[in-house]
């Protein structure tokens, strides 16, 4: 798993991999002293005549961190993320070798809890971990550059083990980071980035970004959410912070909409207009609450009275064609992705939207992120 090998390593950086696990599982990083090779060496040292008993615990260990670094990263575990740039904002995986600074912190931060503690937080724990790695300045340099220096060793497990007791330990009723799910869902739909406009090639690469931002109290719910490349969005957020400006003057390059009718002609600017996915969990909510379907009308009225909180005034302006108020006509048009999904019948009688089964277990998982 480590090196995708059939065969031992030819230089052995397996066993140097095992060996470094070891040396920072029974001294742990705070007492860790350079260089790295005394370091193991002292390891081998004070373990050399192990009791079979022994033997098998530390093995036992050996193999819970494994399973969860496979079962939390996949083929993905002690790799790094590389971040893109102004030329080409997509970032990708480094496949050719390990990180043995991925590798000490994520497998000594999984002795610290069982199985059951990780696995119900397995994307969430993924997600932080890249973001780590595309977003802290003072963690990447920790894995690029003199990775065995001592103030480096202490920042990074510092980092990561706070990070993890955060999120295994996290209460908060508001989340920070939007479900994997959710992030596919908008990815499918519209692998394009919200903020330079191009086309974010993985999902690996791409981040689902609060339009207000989170430390100025933006919600982590639907109509808060846009997809951006990993390198838009920290340069998005590093420029909120140095200028303390707000979205509009930031950014660049924008997504926009014309709007026309006999009297104006104006621009909307992202985060004017509330998303298309915030309706997918109103209209269900709306649809379990009348008993599984209901008439457009009283649907309708429904979902303005669930988002009137986040409809914004640009959401109730008519359109220049025909009667329907923008919200609406965007409703509609979730609706028609919904049934494509299948969360939706698409054979109800004409002017009735119907709830199916898969449509009720969406709500249900998702049910946290909707206002």
């Amino acid at each position: 798993f480590l090196f995708g090998l059939k065969e031992p390593h030819n230089r052995m950086q397996d066993r140097e991999m095992i060996l470094r696990f070891f040396a920072f599982y029974h001294n742990t990083y705070l007492k860790y002293q350079p260089s790295m090779k005394n370091f193991l060496n002292k390891e081998m040292e004070n373990h050399q005549n192990l009791s079979e008993e022994e033997i098998e615990e530390l093995t036992q260990v050996f193999k819970k961190s494994i399973k969860l670094s496979k079962l939390v990263f996949g083929n993905r575990a002690f790799r790094r993320f590389i971040l893109g740039n102004s030329e080409d904002p997509n970032g990708y995986w480094e496949t050719r070798k390990i990180n043995k600074g991925l590798f000490d912190i994520i497998m000594f931060g999984f002795t610290l809890f069982e199985e059951n503690q990780i696995v119900p937080h397995a994307e969430e724990i993924r997600e932080k971990l890249i973001w780590l790695m595309t977003h802290d300045l003072d963690f990447i340099d920790t894995i690029t550059i003199s990775t065995d220096n001592k103030d480096k060793i202490h920042t990074r497990f510092d980092k990561w083990i706070f990070a993890l007791k955060e999120i295994v330990g996290n209460n908060k009723k508001e989340p920070r980071i939007f479900p994997l799910h959710l992030k596919e869902q908008l990815w499918e739909s519209n692998p394009y980035c919200t903020i330079c406009g191009q086309k974010i090639h993985t999902i690996d690469d791409a981040e689902i970004d609060h339009i207000e931002q989170y430390w100025k109290g933006g919600k982590t719910t639907l109509s808060n959410a846009r997809l951006t490349h990993r390198y838009c969005n920290r340069s998005r957020s590093r420029n909120d912070f140095k200028n303390n400006a707000s979205e509009s003057d930031n950014l660049k390059i924008k997504r926009i909409v014309h709007v026309s009718n006999s009297k104006y002609h104006r621009v909307i600017s992202i985060g004017e207009k509330t998303p298309r996915q915030a309706y997918r969990l109103p209209i269900l909510e709306t649809l379990i609450e009348l008993g599984g379907k209901g008439e457009v009308r009283e649907i309708m009225e429904n979902i303005r009275i669930k988002m009137e909180n986040i409809l914004k005034p640009v959401d109730y302006e008519k359109l220049p064609r025909g009667a329907m108020i923008r919200w609406e006509n965007t409703a509609q048009w979730e609706r028609f992705i919904m049934i494509k999904e299948g969360l939706l019948r698409s054979d109800s009688p004409r002017g009735i939207w119907e709830i199916t089964e898969k449509g009720r277990q969406y709500f249900n998982t998702y049910k946290a992120f909707k206002y």
